[in-house]
């Protein structure tokens, strides 16, 4: 996982020794099913109607091709 990360968003992942714990990105993205970013979004002020909606229009534009739903 950490070698996806930091190789497809350049998602920085450490682990931190002292909490016993790992530091990471709190990024949310929208990949698209050919593996792009469609979009990137802050997972901490996350906004899930925006979400939704993005993902409501992504998949109107690959229901024919790709996603079986």
């Amino acid at each position: 996982m950490e070698t996806f990360a930091q190789e497809s968003f350049a998602a920085v992942i450490e682990e931190d020794p002292e909490a016993n714990d790992i530091i990471h990105s709190t990024q949310h993205y929208l990949i698209d099913p050919n593996g792009q970013v469609i979009r990137q979004y802050d997972g901490v002020e996350t906004n899930t109607v925006s979400i939704a909606e993005d993902i409501e229009a992504i998949q109107g534009d690959y229901s024919q091709t790709i996603w079986p739903f």
